[in-house]
């Protein structure tokens, strides 16, 4: 069973250039040096759905690739680190031989130039 936390941890683990993924008991972990150090319970409902549906859910986009499960993810926030993220920033989603998504380091757009979601 893991601790209700929110997702923002998940974030600020990537943001620090670490990865999360989400283990086989449906939590987000901090996989940041191969070491697990918290649990937070996933929204998996916006990480499946029909091929090329977009998930728009306040600040955050998820694009469904075409198997079904999550590629990338647009956040609209810097997640109260403007130093490590711009707005909006992406992030790849790959999906693990376990069949659980991580989530990659913030591609970030600097220059403005923000490429189509």
């Amino acid at each position: 069973m893991c601790c209700r936390k929110t997702l923002n941890f998940a974030f600020e683990r990537i943001a620090q250039g670490g990865t999360a993924a989400i283990s086989t008991n449906g939590c987000i972990q901090d996989t940041r040096g191969g070491r697990e150090n918290r649990n937070i319970p996933p929204s998996r409902e916006r990480l499946t759905g029909s091929p090329g549906q977009i998930h728009r859910n306040g600040t955050t986009e998820t694009r469904i690739g075409d198997d079904g499960r999550a590629t990338r993810e647009r956040h609209h926030t810097h997640h109260n680190n403007s130093n490590r993220h711009t707005t909006p920033h992406d992030h790849d989603i790959t999906w693990n031989e376990q069949g659980n998504p991580e989530f990659g380091p913030p591609i970030n757009y600097p220059d403005g130039n923000i490429p189509d979601f």
